[in-house]
């Protein structure tokens, strides 16, 4: 089967947007995006990742080029997903499966729901939450109250998504809550420890993944990547810090 052009830049430009998308690293989403147009019969490939687009530059044996550009401005952290494109990305290259299947299977990844559903990433956000607070020497009922601390955190982001709230919002609404509930509970029981439950409870909105990869971009020499990268993750932290030191500030 002869593949055109605009097929074989359709196909690499939505593997490297489902990958920008959800959270990989620019030299990956690169990577991929160049195995996946050369293994589609493309002469040369062009890439240029940033963390809010994609462009993609092809040529195929006949001297042809096609530059395409693929706005991002939704992102999450999802390494199921990636793995699925990078291991798509694999079978292609080693001829393992042929162009109508790969896309077909991006496109499958592409449109899956995002994330877990409520209860169950509650309950995983509780269980980081209370571990964090463990690690801090926390008491039994310590440990329960960052549980249920950083459990509410996930809630808020639920409803927060489900009103298309703006960027960092949820992280500035949940780093208030957490502290809220810290103050509350100290306030209750005079001998639980309300720094035990905000570090836990905060402990799910840390961007550590946002860090990781703004690193890894800076070393690779991605500058533009991976200072955005870490401009984001700061402001994440800064919203975090902002909305507990707001409620201890209103306590004194």
């Amino acid at each position: 089967m002869t593949i055109s052009l605009e097929q074989m830049v359709s196909l690499a430009a939505l593997a490297g947007e489902v990958m920008l998308k959800n959270g990989a690293e620019t030299y990956r989403i690169e990577e991929t995006m160049d195995h996946m147009a050369k293994a589609c019969g493309a002469s040369t490939v062009e890439s240029f990742v940033i963390p809010t687009g994609v462009f993609l530059t092809v040529t195929d044996e006949a001297g042809h080029t096609l530059t395409v550009m693929r706005r991002v401005r939704d992102r999450t952290i999802n390494l199921d997903r990636i793995s699925k494109v990078n291991e798509l990305s694999r079978s292609l290259v080693a001829q393992r499966m042929g162009y109508e299947d790969a896309k077909g299977i991006l496109t499958s990844i592409s449109k899956e729901r995002t994330g877990f559903s409520l209860l169950p990433s509650m309950l995983a956000s509780g269980v980081i939450g209370g571990g964090t607070a463990v690690l801090q020497n926390a008491l039994f009922f310590e440990t329960l109250a960052a549980f249920a601390a950083a459990m509410i955190v996930r809630y808020i982001a639920h409803i927060v998504s489900k009103l298309h709230g703006v960027q960092f919002s949820f992280e500035f609404l949940g780093g208030m809550a957490v502290a809220f509930c810290g103050v509350l509970l100290h306030s209750i029981w005079p001998h639980l420890r309300p720094d035990a439950v905000i570090i836990g409870g905060i402990m799910p909105l840390v961007p550590g993944v946002a860090i990781t990869n703004a690193i890894r971009d800076v070393i690779a020499g991605d500058l533009l990547s991976g200072l955005s990268r870490g401009l984001e993750a700061a402001l994440t932290a800064a919203a975090v810090a902002m909305g507990v030191v707001i409620i201890l500030a209103l306590k004194v």
